[in-house]
């Protein structure tokens, strides 16, 4: 079981919501990027940033830096944050409308709306994995709690039709920075 401290995850969070966030400025139709991550009442919410188009319409996006999916092969959803409040984990609580998640060390990003993504989950989590060599969930043992995730093979992530990939992410964010 892999132990990750809160200040561990924060770090690395922060990195990877920096470059998103150049990422979306460096697009024709984004006319700016609110990053919300640290107001406490969008933390409620599981809102990391707003979105503005050019043509005035706004949406909201949950982002996600992942160090592991290059080892495992997977991208991680959480679905109990904390087990011993029995708090529901980002993955089934956030208000966000979009996903995105950076797969740091492979330079990917996985775009999702959250509706079907989450619609897919439900619906599909007993297809997903190996479930012979991997339990439904995975426990992730922090110092102080312990969350649960549930892996997602990349590759069956790739093949959903609402699922966009994008690749080379940090290049493109460091080119507008």
């Amino acid at each position: 079981m892999k132990v990750h401290t809160f200040g561990e995850k924060v770090l690395v969070g922060d990195e990877g919501e920096k470059i998103i966030i150049d990422w979306l400025l460096g697009l024709k139709n984004i006319e700016k990027v609110d990053d919300l991550s640290k107001i406490e009442k969008y933390q409620n919410m599981g809102l990391d940033v707003k979105v503005t188009y050019k043509d005035g319409e706004e949406t909201t996006a949950e982002i996600k830096t992942d160090l592991r999916s290059l080892d495992t092969g997977n991208v991680a959803f959480e679905t109990i944050s904390d087990e011993a409040k029995n708090k529901i984990g980002w993955f089934l609580s956030t208000e966000a409308k979009w996903l995105l998640h950076f797969c740091y060390n492979e330079d990917i990003l996985y775009k999702a709306p959250m509706d079907k993504i989450r619609s897919w989950f439900l619906e599909n989590k007993h297809l997903t994995k190996d479930l012979e060599k991997c339990h439904f969930d995975k426990p992730a043992k922090n110092p102080t709690y312990m969350s649960w995730v549930h892996p997602i093979s990349k590759k069956e992530l790739e093949t959903l039709p609402f699922v966009k990939t994008y690749k080379g992410i940090k290049e493109k964010a460091n080119a507008k920075s």
